[in-house]
């Protein structure tokens, strides 16, 4: 299998190993109610407990490999709920509507400035009235007090799930990204 088609499979694994933000979301969702958009799903960490919950989610990422294994993950009657859709965060294909949209996962750190700005347009424009955008953020505070440069640390260390064969995740090592 080619590493570029293994790396949802990867994330997967390495996701599901920290499961401890969950309870926030989903005692956010019991706050705000359905209809649910998840933008950046991925592989379901979080789209599949919601979905499990009972909750309407929708699920947007605009990677297909990531899709196909929560597409696979959803087989159950449990997550009946669920809608995926692959798509980018700059040009949401949903009316307004949503009681809660959530960017778990840091993932809005991850976009360019100009994408950041046109996804929050899209989230207003997608929100219902009275309705709640929620991200997980790094903490500034704690960015600027990590060292410029760093050892290489292991964060973790995980099965490989298609052959078995032992995965570690390092962090560190080189210039951290600026611009946060």
């Amino acid at each position: 299998m080619p590493i570029q088609d293994q790396y949802p499979l990867l994330y997967h694994a390495h996701h599901s190993l920290h499961p401890e933000d969950i309870p926030f979301w989903l005692d956010m969702a019991a706050r705000c109610g359905a209809p649910i958009l998840e933008l950046g799903c991925g592989t379901g960490r979080l789209l599949i407990p919601l979905a499990e919950a009972g909750y309407g989610v929708y699920g947007l990422d605009k990677d297909a490999g990531m899709l196909a294994v929560l597409q696979r993950a959803m087989r159950t009657d449990r997550t009946l709920g669920a809608h995926l859709l692959q798509g980018d965060f700059a040009a949401i294909p949903f009316q307004a509507g949503f009681n809660l949209i959530l960017m778990p996962c840091n993932t809005f750190s991850t976009l360019s400035e100009e994408i950041r700005i046109l996804a929050l347009k899209q989230v207003k424009a997608c929100l219902a009235p009275g309705g709640m955008f929620a991200a997980s953020l790094p903490n500034p505070a704690l960015m600027r007090r990590l060292p410029r440069r760093g050892e290489a640390q292991i964060e973790d260390v995980f099965l490989h799930p298609a052959d078995g064969e032992p995965v570690q995740v390092s962090a560190g090592g080189r210039e951290p990204r600026t611009g946060w």
